[in-house]
């Protein structure tokens, strides 16, 4: 079911998890799976088939909210699913109940949900006491250093590829990299790790939100997020001209060519996305800035006037 479709206090509870605030909701766990969701939000592959869906409270959901919806049902039926111990030695047979399907579709990737469950509930014994909160309260109220804890503990959250500068088309051409580098320009192709931690900053962003800022979303740096950098920002940046695509990459895109992780050209549209973004927000900042000028100045005339 698309975000559009959903009730608006479900699409609130659940994406910006204010957790309990609404007692009728379905969703009304944020506090709790938070991390949980974030850990399980692996890209789903393409598929002409039914959806995978979850029925809940006589509602069914497909896409991201038959995730919510999963973890919720689990909840209610006393399975402990956000705890670490639990986590720690869940097992295939367990998950595939949790993630039981309501329609012809089993939950896709399923090996790979139980292989970053298993580690995050041995990483949160062994680090954090078994909790989450211990890990965010060692940011002291950074969100940088929430990102960096997490990532350094978690492998699952590390979202980044190795990207090689290309040889440049002609001996006069210029190269320019994608990626924040340091080192000198060199006559041979360079090699840079592009760090993208989109589901690292989407969980610190939940963090926030769900707190509405305050006590453990507290982030005193919350700023530092930058876009996440998924599939479909980047088609809003193309649409709108922000992005520009080579005619190769669009006729492979059109073809419906899948594009592996960590593929030069799938590391290029998601750092090049955050790129624009950053660019636009600066523009913002600066017609706002200019607006806020204008205004400041209609008003002193108004005043000077009467």
């Amino acid at each position: 079911m698309s975000r559009s479709t959903m009730k608006p206090h479900v699409v609130l509870q659940t994406s910006c998890c204010r957790c309990g605030s609404t007692a009728s909701t379905p969703f009304d766990n944020g506090e709790r799976i938070t991390p949980f969701t974030r850990l399980l939000r692996i890209a789903l592959p393409w598929t002409d088939k039914e959806l995978f869906g979850v029925r809940f409270h006589d509602h069914l959901y497909t896409g991201y909210w038959s995730l919510c919806a999963a973890i919720n049902r689990a909840l209610e039926e006393g399975i402990p699913i956000t705890n670490a111990a639990y986590l720690a030695t869940l097992t295939k047979e367990q998950l595939g109940h949790v993630f039981r399907s309501d329609t012809a579709s089993n939950a896709p990737l399923l090996d790979d949900r139980l292989r970053v469950l298993q580690e995050a509930g041995r990483v949160l014994l062994d680090r954090f006491g078994g909790s989450f909160e211990t890990c965010v309260r060692a940011a002291n109220g950074s969100a940088r250093r929430l990102i960096d804890l997490v990532t350094t503990h978690f492998s699952s959250y590390r979202d980044q590829a190795v990207w090689h500068t290309p040889e440049p088309t002609s001996p006069g051409a210029s190269r320019t990299s994608l990626a924040s580098s340091s080192s000198p320009p060199s006559s041979s192709p360079a090699t840079h790790t592009v760090r993208l931690y989109k589901r690292v900053q989407i969980l610190v962003a939940d963090t926030w939100a769900c707190f509405e800022g305050k006590g453990l979303g507290s982030f005193d740096d919350i700023d530092c997020v930058t876009m996440f950098a998924d599939y479909r920002v980047p088609q809003c940046l193309l649409y709108f001209g922000l992005l520009r695509y080579s005619d190769k990459l669009l006729a492979s895109l059109h073809a419906g060519e899948p594009l592996p992780s960590g593929d030069s050209r799938e590391v290029e549209i998601r750092a090049a996305s955050i790129h624009a973004v950053e660019v636009l927000l600066e523009e913002m900042r600066t017609l706002l800035s200019v607006q806020k000028t204008k205004l400041g100045s209609s008003s002193s005339s108004s005043s000077s006037s009467s």
